[in-house]
């Protein structure tokens, strides 16, 4: 019963979503960059993970804080696709491209933030 309703299930999505933040990984990455169903959304989180690896990263960052002022499922996805991949990058690439890990967990902390959900987000990230 709780499954079938639309709403009961994209709060269950998103909570599961914010669950699997705390073990984030490029495997995660994937899975959830093929979930995202707008192909604009897609392409654009396809240029912005390319851009992380280029280094790029506060740009590609701050771009996605502009795509989540809509945020959608989607904009969870592509957040979370961004942040498990930051987030399996090795500290010195981080540091020598001007970002350190404490930004990946604030914005793991915005993220969740933005779809309401800042008390899972002390809860997970806190030490």
């Amino acid at each position: 019963m709780f499954e079938q309703d639309p709403i009961m299930r994209q709060i269950h999505d998103i909570v599961k979503a914010a669950a699997k933040m705390m073990h984030m990984n490029v495997d995660i990455a994937s899975e959830h960059l093929v979930q995202i169903e707008d192909t604009q959304v897609q392409k654009t989180t396809e240029t912005l993970l390319g851009q992380l690896n280029d280094g790029s990263i506060n740009e590609a960052e701050n771009k996605l804080y502009e795509m989540l002022e809509t945020p959608t499922m989607d904009m969870l996805h592509a957040g979370i696709a961004f942040y498990a991949q930051l987030d399996a990058m090795e500290d010195e690439f981080l540091l020598s491209h001007n970002f350190s890990r404490e930004e990946v967990e604030d914005g793991k902390a915005h993220l969740l933030s933005v779809y309401g959900l800042s008390e899972m987000g002390e809860t997970f990230f806190s030490n």
